[in-house]
């Protein structure tokens, strides 16, 4: 046995030397490919878009699709409703205007989904006489004002006019041949690409256009990109230039080895899709790069079609035949902090947190409060304390802390009353220790804590309501009650919906959110005293559960309610 055990030990010790001795460098991205396996209409990518609320438009031969980071949804023209589908399934390009709408061109013409209604309006669609798959006839431009343009083979460049919900034609400066591509910049300038090479751009006021320059070379420019703030484009011998930010002048930056045919600038690197297959990367000054080198070379025989950025430094690729590829960082999101100094797990659960001083106080059920010494250093080991009951706490259960405007420090726990910790002084106060306690009635299980402006407090409980009171401090640092009201469950408004209270949050200055368990939401004035409750499946649009665990006011003044069955926002 102890032969055997030696021999696995062996075997095991020298298969992971191995793996030290010849491993490389690990790679520090991700891959992950979408498909029409995993939900993707079709794995032949046109074009991506990421909106203003970072969903993922998908352009593909086969529908439009929309990603919300975790499910496809795919719009496909319905012939049984031919008014209210998209026009066509060929997609070609996705934009967004300023309310918020999708703008998409088709192989046919032009789709406007309203996300309100999710209803599409088509423009430009020939109902009798659907045309066959040819080149694009159709693109689309928003300029920095969210004005959508349309560029018509037919009609030449034109600007929807939402008052008559429909495109007007745009009086442009002759062109010798047909536009093939145009794009708006930062500066709101228009740039046109026309087939016989010559990149032209144009100011804009009331739809109005005015040439500010043009380039032309003789070797002929093919297409034109933009990328990290700045116009480039190449020409049919593969020379790449970049104009300067006046649109007056350009400058010659290389040669590229194929044509390229979308550009993208990605953790300050440029990534050139050639039109064959595979990328090529450089720098800011585009000197070839190693950067995403085993990404490179993973899709070297892969087309790159689209480029996107997502949230998070994602990086999304369309491709042809091969769907939707992500890269993204292997970056360790969360941290894992020690809270045992004997190094082994703490299986205590942390129900608070607060700053004091610069030490970070993290509350904790069972545990008391530990205290890591100067958080906010380059340090890897903090100094923790503990600080637990009898000694400074009144119970080791803590569910609620709160720095105070008055230099307190408010403590929450599954003792009576509250406790009180002075930073000036670094003074642990329990209730039994605050002077005129005696004199109200009495309370505990603080779950939460909210402070008005008269440094006031408001106390969500576990059984005894919500409470309201100020403590005092005199010159001597001495703490007293200055004064406590408490408000009960009455089946009226009176009293909150329940006297179990977990979360509360600021309305206005006159208003305070109360979340209660088992009880709605309430709502309290606190000038009139009256409290008003929202309860679950009371009429359509109402709360989604009466069990209310928690509660935010985000910056848009809407407040947020978890539930035990729903997120709910009013």
């Amino acid at each position: 046995m102890k032969k055997g055990f030696l021999f696995t030990f062996l075997l095991f010790f020298f298969i992971f030397l191995r793996q030290i001795t010849y491993a490389g460098p690990v790679d520090p991205f991700f891959l992950q490919q979408y498909d029409n396996r995993t939900g993707l209409s079709n794995s032949s990518i046109n074009n991506i878009f990421k909106d203003s609320e970072n969903l993922l438009w998908i352009a593909t031969w086969d529908g439009l699709n929309m990603f919300d980071g975790n499910t496809f949804h795919v719009f496909n023209y319905n012939k049984e409703n031919d008014f209210k589908s998209i026009g066509s399934n060929v997609i070609q390009q996705i934009t967004e205007d300023h309310k918020g709408n999708i703008w998409v061109s088709t192989i046919e013409g032009i789709s406007r989904y309203e996300k309100k209604t999710g209803r599409f309006y088509n423009y430009f669609y020939d109902r009798y006489h659907r045309s066959r798959v040819s080149e694009q006839e159709f693109a689309l431009a928003v300029d920095m004002g969210g004005n959508v343009y349309c560029l018509n083979q037919k009609t030449g460049l034109s600007y929807y006019d939402a008052k008559i919900d429909s495109f007007l034609v745009c009086k442009l400066p002759r062109q010798n041949s047909a536009i093939g591509k145009l794009l708006f910049d930062e500066a709101n300038r228009l740039w046109l690409l026309n087939a016989d090479g010559q990149l032209s751009v144009y100011s804009v006021s009331q739809h109005q256009f005015t040439r500010l320059n043009s380039f032309i070379e003789k070797d002929v420019i093919v297409d034109f990109f933009y990328a990290n703030h700045q116009v480039l484009f190449s020409t049919a011998s593969n020379l790449l230039y970049r104009i300067h930010k006046n649109a007056l002048d350009r400058t010659q930056l290389m040669q590229v080895k194929h044509n390229v045919s979308s550009f993208i600038f990605y953790k300050d690197h440029y990534l050139a899709a050639l039109s064959s297959k595979g990328f090529e990367v450089y720098d800011e000054n585009f000197l070839p790069s190693e950067f995403l080198k085993e990404e490179k070379r993973k899709m070297q025989d892969i087309r790159v079609t689209a480029w996107a950025l997502g949230s998070e430094d994602i990086l999304w690729y369309g491709t042809d035949g091969n769907g939707l590829i992500t890269i993204y960082p292997k970056t360790k999101s969360f941290g894992t902090v020690s809270t045992a100094n004997n190094g082994m797990p703490y299986n205590k659960s942390v129900r608070a947190f607060c700053e004091s001083d610069g030490d970070l106080w993290v509350g904790t059920k069972g545990g008391g409060i530990i205290s890591y010494q100067n958080f906010w250093t380059d340090s890897s080991q903090h100094k923790k304390l503990n600080f637990l009951a009898p000694k400074q706490l009144d119970n080791n259960s803590v569910y609620a802390l709160k720095k105070g405007n008055d230099d307190l420090v408010y403590i929450g726990t599954d003792g009576k009353g509250i406790g009180v910790f002075d930073i000036n002084t670094k003074q642990f106060n329990k209730w039994a220790a605050i002077k005129g306690h005696d004199a109200y009635p009495e309370f505990g299980s603080v779950y939460a804590i909210k402070q008005d402006k008269d440094n006031s407090l408001w106390l969500g409980t576990s059984g005894y309501g919500l409470i309201h009171l100020r403590i005092k401090r005199d010159g001597q640092g001495i703490l007293s009650v200055d004064f406590l009201e408490r408000f009960i469950f009455r089946n009226n408004n009176s009293g909150p919906g329940n006297d179990i209270i977990y979360s509360l949050a600021d309305g206005d200055n006159d208003h305070l959110w109360i979340g209660c368990r088992y009880g709605g939401l309430s709502l309290l004035n606190k000038k009139t005293l009256v409290f008003k409750t929202f309860k679950a499946q009371t009429y359509n649009g109402s709360l989604s559960n009466n069990d209310v665990l928690s509660l935010f006011k985000d910056s848009r003044n809407r407040i947020w309610i978890g539930t035990s069955y729903g997120l709910n926002w009013i």
